[in-house]
């Protein structure tokens, strides 16, 4: 061990601080097996009041709440409570030995110092909270202290804080203003070539000292990042010819350039002030095109992997399929026997390769089948990733832990490099024309980005803002399987809540999409559809037909099975038309009616409000697609039992067929 790891390991052990759960002030009963050690079942949440036996100040050095656990089954989230503020934890997985979780508490650290100096402390807590449909899960807690940062932590920290300081100091530009700025120049085509980029356009004759400049992908939108290209030569008619190369050098890494935004900007006296809406290259260089596949009809399923029931694509007529990619399940940092070793830009990458045959399996069995296949691209927190490296390098640095998911790092180069060569490793092995790994042929840009704080995490952002960052992976992820096949195509994916907000973290889908659509009308459009998830307005109840707040007009707080037709109507306006011209791919990616448990009542149930809503697709001649989510009940859906078949671990029908799956084979 390096004398700076040792240190901080051996600090770390002196200077913890022990916690201990005061039984008393919870509503739960638990049993101690010692004075550390508590038990309790968890079927409504469970408040665990924590209290410190020396009521003296903390140090300063201890950032980090970390316990261990055992539970039977998975746990929605955990909370750590500071009086009004909390810190959550979501998806805690199930184990039957003890695992450590810790959360970095740095934020709520001055507030918590002055609540143990108090009499009482019953505003500090952990609260387990199960799913909501759940059933009771046995759950054990222990050793709960308080300590400093370890190595990795500590570096993590500091790059977050830096981040925040480049911010605060490079002052990015006012998002809002730039979009309801009308320009007088214009960049109105971007090519690229093996080796250039060619960047064309007009200036007016009111300014001069006009300059192209670069605003990479991985740089902030302000004024102090942007990169000067060269001085703009216009012809007598304003028009302008400028040729760069397409790459460049970064901290030592080689930086594809077509990942690039190009704008016209007025050099002052310290930088440059923009005056042209920044493009991206448009007119890129491609190798093959993915034949397209004529769908049978609209069905699908969530979710696919190979398994005994591959023979369900036959005897339920499927055309498509979705297929969880993500990214830290496969990447790996360093060489391995085990691992595929690939290259981007001169560097060489792994892939774990037993996670790369599962894809292949599930792949070649649709292949075999003409299934139209939609890869779902997710990243894991390092907290969740099976190669905490890189999952370190592509968690965003604002990340929450209230996010199942983060939105990947696009604030640096190395990450920047990483996520991209991740993208490219796809789209090359499941593009070829001779098909001899399967095929990828849509693209799903991570999920329900209007509920980023839960699946996409960014930490706090305004709504455009949150787009700001969400376009640039669409761009990276289309730019880079376009290279691959001319026919890619890629998605974005919402919620059932239109003009309404899951929480206060969170957005409305309606804004999302009206903002997505004003990016690509005014920084260049490029193919991109709706991945929509109409859920029932209770995602436990599948009588749809009764959502209260899902109407039929524009106005509706939802859209759902009930007020369906709706978003056929809006994929129909032309204000959303791709190019002006042509309407967008509309497709649901997720979604199907719950059942409550495995009795016939509830069995039935679902099944009827699948008739209603399959009953309701024919109708609409714009949704191409309805993937049921997910093909086969997951303990980790929040005790949601939505699949057409059971749990695969059901003690009494283990992947049983329900009613509903004998529906979806007879529409």
């Amino acid at each position: 061990m390096k004398l700076s790891k040792l240190f901080i390991h051996l600090k770390s052990k002196l200077n913890c601080r022990s916690l201990y759960i005061m039984p008393g002030y919870s509503r739960n009963y638990l049993q101690r097996t010692d004075k550390r050690t508590c038990s309790f079942d968890v079927d409504s949440p469970v408040l665990l009041p924590l209290y410190m036996k020396k009521r003296t100040p903390i140090s300063e050095e201890l950032k980090i709440l970390t316990f261990e656990y055992m539970c039977t089954s998975f746990i929605g989230h955990i909370v750590v409570n500071f009086e009004k503020y909390s810190i959550t934890y979501l998806n805690i997985i199930p184990s039957n030995k003890w695992n450590s979780l810790s959360i970095d508490i740095s934020k709520h650290w001055n507030l918590l110092n002055q609540m143990i100096l108090r009499p009482n402390m019953k505003n500090f807590s952990i609260s387990v909270i199960p799913f909501p449909t759940s059933d009771v899960v046995g759950f054990n807690i222990r050793n709960i202290k308080l300590r400093p940062y370890n190595n990795d932590e500590f570096y993590k920290n500091k790059t977050r804080l830096l981040y925040g300081e480049r911010k605060k100091m490079n002052k990015p530009i006012n998002l809002n203003d730039y979009f309801n700025t009308q320009f007088q120049c214009e960049i109105t085509d971007i090519s690229t070539s093996i080796e250039e980029i060619i960047i064309t356009g007009y200036t007016c004759l009111a300014y001069k000292d006009l300059y192209v400049i670069e605003i990479p992908v991985f740089s902030e939108f302000s004024t102090k990042e942007f990169i000067s290209v060269g001085k703009i030569e216009s012809d007598e008619n304003d028009f302008f010819t400028l040729t760069t190369s397409r790459y460049s050098e970064c901290d030592g890494l080689k930086y594809d350039r077509i990942y690039s935004r190009w704008a016209i900007a007025i050099q002052t006296e310290n930088d440059f002030s923009i005056a042209s809406y920044a493009r991206y290259s448009n007119n890129n260089p491609t190798c093959f095109s993915v034949p397209e596949i004529i769908p049978k009809n609209k069905k699908g399923l969530g979710d696919y992997s190979l398994n005994d029931f591959e023979s369900d694509l036959d005897d339920l007529e499927i055309s498509y399929i979705t297929i969880n990619i993500r990214l830290n399940d496969f990447l790996r940092y360093d060489y391995d026997k085990s691992h595929i070793s690939f290259e981007y830009n001169g560097k060489t990458y792994y892939a774990d390769n037993k996670v790369v045959e599962e894809y292949d399996n599930a792949l070649l069995s649709a292949a075999k089948r003409n299934i139209i296949v939609h890869a779902i691209i997710l990243v894991y927190p390092e907290n969740k990733s099976r190669d905490k490296v890189t999952g370190r390098i592509l968690e965003h640095p604002e990340y929450d832990t209230a996010g199942a998911y983060t939105m990947p790092n696009l604030t640096n180069i190395e990450s920047v490099n990483l996520y991209i060569a991740a993208i490219d490793f796809l789209a090359s092995r499941y593009s070829r024309s001779d098909n001899i790994f399967g095929t990828i042929h849509r693209w799903i840009v991570h999920n329900e980005i209007d509920s980023a704080w839960i699946w996409c995490n960014a930490g706090l952002k305004t709504p455009i803002e949150l787009v700001d960052i969400y376009i640039k992976s669409m761009r990276i992820i289309y730019m880079t399987t376009f290279k691959y096949n001319a026919n890619t195509e890629i998605f974005i994916s919402l919620t059932h809540h239109w003009k309404s907000r899951f929480d206060n973290n969170c957005y409305t889908g309606e804004e999302i999409f009206k903002l997505i659509i004003e990016y690509s009308k005014k920084e260049g459009d490029f193919l991109w559809g709706l991945a929509y998830h109409p859920y029932p307005e209770n995602l436990i109840d599948p009588k749809s037909w009764l959502d209260p707040n899902a109407t039929g007009d524009y106005n509706t707080k939802l859209i759902t099975f009930k007020n369906i037709e709706l978003l056929d109507k809006i994929i129909k306006q032309p204000s959303t038309f791709y190019k002006n011209t042509a309407k967008r791919t509309l497709i649901l990616s997720e979604q199907n009616p719950n059942s409550l448990d495995y009795t016939d009542q509830s069995l039935n149930e679902q099944a009827e409000s699948l008739k209603y809503v399959l009953e309701k697709i024919k109708k609409c001649d714009d949704i191409k697609a309805y993937i049921a989510h997910s093909w086969i009940d997951q303990r980790f859906e929040a005790g949601l039992k939505t699949g057409l078949r059971k749990y695969l671990d059901d003690q009494n029908d283990p992947g049983g067929k329900k009613t509903a799956w004998y529906v979806f084979k007879s529409k």
